[in-house]
């Protein structure tokens, strides 16, 4: 009897080997398919779609190319787009027996639009937070131990100034670890640390933790922003004061901690050089020269109280019953530290900076 050529071992492995040739071919136009699928119908007011979808086994990766997602309403406008999405089995978490993902984002766009109508409006707050969860629990499956942003990018535009970007936010990059990750978030805050670039030019930096898990959403949060440029803000201010500011610059630190039904906060600013009258100025209106004039006379008291020097700290908090901010404790605080009397630094006053003080849930371990 003549002997086969392959053993039924042999054969076994032919066979896995040609169901995983055959999946790994088919798997980009299956992914695709069922990506597209889910962002054309899992969300109420959004829709989005992918350009490629390529999986890489060895590496248990799979890479999400040409990403978009806008509102269904205001379909000129891409809410979020991302170059490259790549999702990715964490290998560390794994041999410690915990299934998690990493997801790394390249040239990630996020866009707000202030519309003229609520309709208008782009933010996403209009899709509900479960409609979003089951979106994303379709795309990534597992938890998500960490995500990393690479040159991206956040723009505010306003709908009434034909489309003008008000703000923007490039060179963002961070990274936020533990972000949906239940084990962790029991007792934690998801620590992040993220740095940008504001209207091209002042270093912005954003650190803390935040438990998006929990339906309250308890957060830490510090910031800050140096030598912003406010000429730069003129265009968007003429839209709502008819005032140009000729010089100045503005440090601001930030820091605030609680939850989305109550917390508290303060910011600092610092202003100095501040000139808002031009000598050599065209003006448009009456209303625009008595906002000028107003706002050089403001501008020349400032300095002759303040030697060309401002800084303010306003505490803010908020409760079920609404926002409360003392403008009045502004303004003193604003006569009071001129010059050097306020200090460029944070006042640690949350949780994660104030270990001894925290409450269960916000630790930085």
């Amino acid at each position: 009897m003549k002997k086969p050529r392959f053993n039924k071992k042999q054969w076994t492995l032919f066979g896995v080997v040609l169901t995983l040739l055959v999946l790994r071919a088919l798997a980009p136009w299956a992914g695709k398919k069922y990506v597209n699928h889910v962002l054309a119908h899992d969300l109420e007011n959004y829709q989005g779609s992918i350009e490629d979808f390529d999986l890489h086994l060895i590496n248990g990766q799979y890479t999400l190319d040409g990403f978009v997602l806008y509102k269904k309403a205001v379909p000129e406008v891409a809410f979020v787009k991302i170059n490259r999405s790549d999702i990715s089995i964490n290998w560390s978490q794994l041999f410690q027996g915990r299934l998690l993902m990493d997801i790394a984002l390249y040239k990630a766009d996020v866009t707000f639009v202030d519309g003229e109508s609520g309709k208008n409006d782009v933010a996403g707050t209009d899709e509900s937070k479960e409609s979003w969860k089951a979106a994303l629990d379709e795309i990534v499956p597992l938890s998500i131990q960490s995500l990393r942003l690479k040159d991206s990018s956040v723009d505010l535009k306003i709908s009434a100034l034909k489309g003008l970007v008000a703000s923007h936010i490039g060179k963002i990059n961070g990274k936020i670890t533990h972000l949906v990750d239940p084990d962790y978030m029991k007792e934690n805050l998801s620590p992040f640390d993220i740095k940008g670039e504001l209207n091209g030019h002042a270093p912005i930096q954003l650190n803390g933790g935040v438990n998006i898990v929990n339906p309250d959403i308890p957060f830490d949060v510090n910031a800050g922003i140096g030598n912003f440029r406010l000429a730069s803000t003129n265009e968007l201010l003429k839209h709502y004061i008819p005032i140009d500011i000729q010089n100045g610059e503005m440090d601001v630190i930030f820091e605030t901690y609680g939850s989305v039904p109550e917390g508290r906060g303060y910011f600092k600013t610092f202003f100095k050089d501040l000139e808002v009258f031009g000598v050599e100025k065209e003006y448009v209106s009456t209303r625009h020269v008595i906002f000028e004039y107003l706002g050089g006379f403001g501008n020349w008291l400032i300095n002759a109280i303040t030697e060309g020097e401002v800084a303010t700290e306003i505490p803010f908090l908020w409760t079920p019953a609404g926002f409360d901010a003392d403008s009045s404790e502004a303004f003193w605080s604003l006569i009071e530290n001129s010059g050097e009397n306020l200090k460029k630094t944070a006042n640690n006053i949350g949780p994660l900076d104030n270990p001894k003080k925290k409450k269960k849930g916000n630790n930085r371990s």
